[in-house]
């Protein structure tokens, strides 16, 4: 294998390839090593030992501990630093860097904004006891809760077992003391927006604020549009790489550690109401972490990823095809609409066909109608368009 000094390596734990937030770090690290003019070689969790030494410093991004450790000790046995994205290190280990989202400020967040916003019984929904982000964000958010003096108990806490569709059913049935629901991610927060069972007995937001924590951009499509807290790993991705240079080029540093604070996206599902407010300083996290567990092969995660991926892929027009499809536009009213050529419609749908997996319209507009209210997808469109203007 060929190697120049201006090579980035990067090694991705094979269990998280096929997450969304996956895809947008990767695509930053892309756009900046090619800007930065780094050749990018991406190898698999099993390949460790094919990296050089010359690599130094190797970007890891993993989301099992015990993976994580194993990578980090086969690289410093073999003298090649390493920079760990999102992810909290418990060793202060020569040679290795951590690029991780502030997880105190997120989940401090959502306490604080509950808080000033008048919100006082929260749940924790879909909590991953396995996931170590998800360990973080309850511990701090039940720690933010009790210095607001909102009351949380384990209680309050309703964990993910293997089904988002069963944990939201479970919150649901349960729903009554609460007014405000804080999700371990944007995906369970839109199965309860959508969700039947809790429509019956809650209204979004009146009787209940619902937050996430990604800021997908089905975030911004959902009726009513869901609040989240943004985790910007597209930040993530181009400090990667300039970190990875910077110690390359300064080899009297050995370590780096480089923490991405967090803000709430406010939307419609807490009555787009603003509140303010700083976080608060970082606690360690516990070293004991469990397994981690499929979340990513969730039925419901698959199919909002498969949109959101589609989402990511397409630029206005494609978006404003989407509209039509939605709409339940024919042809020629969507070709008016448009503005464009039949051909170029055709072609449009064809490559939307085969990013969304569908075989035809009505595949796509069942598969689009579960996740994507149609007025707040025309509300982003104007939107975009007034920022671009």
């Amino acid at each position: 294998m060929a190697i120049s000094g201006n090579s980035i390596y990067l090694i991705v734990e094979n269990l998280i390839r096929p997450s969304y937030w996956l895809t947008v770090l990767l695509d930053a690290i892309r756009q900046r090593s090619a800007y930065r003019r780094q050749n990018l070689v991406s190898l698999g969790a099993e390949q460790l030992d094919q990296v050089p030494a010359s690599a130094s410093p190797v970007l890891l991004y993993g989301a099992t501990p015990a993976w994580i450790h194993e990578a980090v000790s086969v690289l410093s046995r073999r003298g090649i630093a390493c920079i760990l994205l999102n992810t909290e290190y418990p060793k202060n280990e020569e040679n290795v860097s951590v690029i991780s989202m502030d997880q105190p400020s997120m989940s401090e967040c959502a306490a604080r904004y509950f808080y000033e916003t008048g919100r006082r019984r929260p749940a924790f929904v879909a909590f991953n006891r396995r996931s170590v982000n998800d360990r973080a964000k309850l511990a701090f958010f039940s720690e933010s809760c009790r210095s607001f003096g909102i009351p949380f108990e384990e209680e309050d806490v309703f964990p993910f077992d293997g089904s988002l569709e069963a944990c939201t059913d479970h919150f649901a049935e349960r729903c009554d003391p609460y007014d405000a629901v804080i999700c371990a991610n944007d995906i369970s927060a839109l199965l309860l927006l959508k969700s039947g069972k809790l429509q019956e007995k809650k209204r979004i937001p009146q009787d209940l604020y619902v937050i996430g924590f990604g800021n997908t951009m089905l975030s911004k499509m959902a009726k009513p549009t869901l609040t989240s807290i943004l985790l910007d790993f597209r930040q993530m991705g181009t400090l990667a790489v300039d970190n990875a240079i910077y110690l390359r080029r300064n080899p009297g540093i050995c370590t780096q550690v480089t923490t991405l604070r967090a803000k709430i996206i406010v939307g419609g599902s807490t009555d787009g109401k603003q509140a303010g407010g700083t976080g608060m300083p970082p606690k360690p996290v516990s070293q004991t972490q469990p397994e981690y567990t499929g979340f990513y092969r969730d039925p419901a995660t698959v199919e909002v990823f498969r949109v959101e991926n589609l989402l990511n892929s397409l630029d206005g027009l494609g978006l404003r095809v989407l509209l039509t499809v939605l709409r339940g536009d024919k042809k020629a009213a969507a070709l008016e609409k448009l503005y464009i050529a039949d051909s170029t419609y055709k072609y449009r749908l064809n490559k939307i066909y085969a990013l969304a997996g569908v075989r035809n319209k009505e595949e796509l507009a069942q598969l689009l109608r579960r996740w994507i209210d149609a007025d707040s997808l025309d509300e982003y469109l104007a939107q975009d368009f007034t920022q671009a203007k």
